[in-house]
């Protein structure tokens, strides 16, 4: 291979690949990078507004919970369920159960969000622990979906005897035969300090979604919002950041066309030194010597030129000399001027 091909096969421009510019490739990744951020704090923050959330109403199932079983008459309440037995309408004629459910509408009027009843812990069947509902103020509020005086029912895992010893919770929304619910579970004490019964107070699980529902929209106003200012922030700063750039690549590129007229004192007159003004004044310097070394190559190459053209006109006169023709030429060219010069000493010899 001649040294002129393996020269050519060097410049061979390597194979193109497509061209995404720093600007698109800036904006796409801090769009992801911000998303998958955004994404994250939208996130931790729902659940932590949830959970605040939950919180809040855990503490208003114990307040609630709390009042309920003080106002009741505990020592009552065990009589009623030591005593009384269930009519054929799902009650019972004992005065006290009329006492309990009035108290219990007082409580739900105190905070219409609350659903109390009581109950008292039933024996074992097949292995599962039941236990008896009491007084249910569903009673008062939609009879037809209302426990009955001492209706036994089955308690799920996990929830037996919720609040026969301490309060008990279940924050997480939950569906039974009455609907969907929080609740909170309280022990009745008489006045010796024996656990006769539990109250429980259930919250509609509607309120918790509610609430879920209006951090959800809150937080997505706001992080739509934020997010799209943050969008707009990236792409100017993106353009602010790849502007030099840009001009550094389209300078480059008429230089390498041999236009080396390209002022980039613009790329230095920033307020401070970077990387994008140290490059400028490189490309400066860089384009001043290859102006300063093509000007003297042109220079060389123009002298070389009259060399060249000197010695071919040298060589060329060498060889029309050294041709017999010429050199006949010659020797008829003396003999002219020999003749000429005989006739003219002649002429004047007297």
């Amino acid at each position: 291979m001649s040294a002129m091909t393996e020269l050519a096969a060097a410049v061979r421009p390597a194979k193109r690949t497509p061209y995404v510019s720093l600007r698109v490739k800036l904006l796409v990744g801090f769009s992801l990078l911000f998303s998958a951020v955004y994404v994250g704090a939208f996130y931790w923050f729902y659940q932590f507004s949830t959970n605040a959330a939950l919180d809040f109403i855990k503490s208003e199932l114990t307040d609630t919970a709390n009042g309920a079983v003080e106002g009741l008459d505990a020592d009552a309440f065990a009589g009623l369920v030591r005593d009384a037995q269930p009519n054929a309408a799902g009650r019972t004629d004992d005065p006290r159960y009329q006492q309990i459910l009035s108290w219990l509408s007082t409580a739900h009027n105190l905070d219409p969000r609350a659903y109390p009843y009581t109950y008292v812990p039933g024996p074992d069947q097949g292995g599962q622990r039941t236990n008896y509902f009491v007084v249910d103020y569903l009673q008062v509020a939609d009879p037809s979906r209302a426990a009955g005086f001492k209706e036994q029912y089955f308690l799920n895992s996990g929830f037996s005897r919720d609040g026969l010893t301490e309060m008990a919770y279940r924050l997480e929304p939950y569906t039974d035969q009455w609907g969907q619910w929080v609740s909170a579970y309280a022990p009745i004490k008489d006045s010796s300090g024996q656990v006769v019964g539990g109250l429980g107070v259930d919250f509609k699980a509607d309120y918790v979604y509610r609430i879920q529902r209006a951090i959800l929209d809150n937080v997505g106003i706001a992080f739509v919002a934020t997010y799209s200012v943050l969008l707009v922030l990236i792409f100017l700063v993106s353009r602010a950041l790849t502007r030099p750039i840009v001009a550094l690549t389209i300078a480059a590129k008429r230089i390498g066309e041999g236009d080396y007229a390209q002022d980039l004192s613009l790329l230095q007159g920033r307020w401070s030194r970077d990387e994008i003004v140290e490059m400028s004044e490189v490309f400066d310097i860089m384009v001043a010597k290859v102006s300063a070394r093509e000007e003297m190559l042109a220079r060389k190459v123009e002298a070389l030129t009259i060399q060249i053209d000197q010695a071919q006109r040298h060589r060329e006169v060498t060889e029309i000399v050294e041709t017999d023709f010429f050199k006949e030429l010659q020797s008829k060219a003396r003999q002219m001027r020999d003749r000429h010069s005989a006739a003219y000493r002649s002429e004047i010899s007297p």
